[in-house]
């Protein structure tokens, strides 16, 4: 009888440990499935707030770069040296090369105070006839005169656009 009372207390004592064994297991797996889960979230909210930065750094390197152009073309037209064909060829030179550089830019149209297009770029679209007055309320203006607009869709190519204005 001793020998089956040990053999009792040792299946006992087995299942136990089996049990606190499985039970230290489970732990080590779930906690080191939910650091790596804090990782992983650490990981990719970096990566989301590097994205962010970069595309913000992109917008407002690229809206500075318009102001510069409508910059440029606006001192041109206040300059009065050049007769309009100069002034129209010159700006169409301007436009030519800044296009080049910045793909992004979709049209570009000059227009006067009461609404009337001087110029528009890309010269051969037909579509930009009927475009007088400006594209909105802007959204937000700084005090160098940039107005920037409701995205909408372009008139002229029908793309989505931000529309950037330029007040003298």
């Amino acid at each position: 009888m001793p020998l089956k009372r040990l053999n009792n207390k040792v299946r006992i004592i087995s299942i136990a440990l089996a049990i606190l064994g499985s039970a230290m297991f489970g732990y080590a797996l779930l906690n080191g499935s939910m650091a790596g889960r804090e990782a992983a979230l650490k990981s990719g909210q970096t990566a989301t707030m590097n994205i962010a930065t970069g595309l913000s750094t992109q917008v407002n390197l690229s809206f500075r770069a318009a102001d510069l152009l409508l910059q440029e073309i606006a001192e041109l037209d206040d300059d009065g040296r050049l007769g309009p064909q100069q002034l129209r060829s010159l700006i169409q030179e301007l436009l030519d090369r800044q296009s080049r550089l910045f793909p992004e830019m979709d049209s570009l149209l000059v227009i006067d105070e009461q609404g009337h297009i001087l110029q528009r770029w890309p010269a051969q679209d037909s579509a930009a006839a009927g475009l007088a007055g400006a594209p909105g309320k802007p959204l937000s203006s700084s005090a160098s005169g940039l107005q920037i607009g409701a995205p909408m869709p372009s008139r002229v190519t029908g793309h989505w656009v931000i529309p950037l204005t330029r007040v003298r």
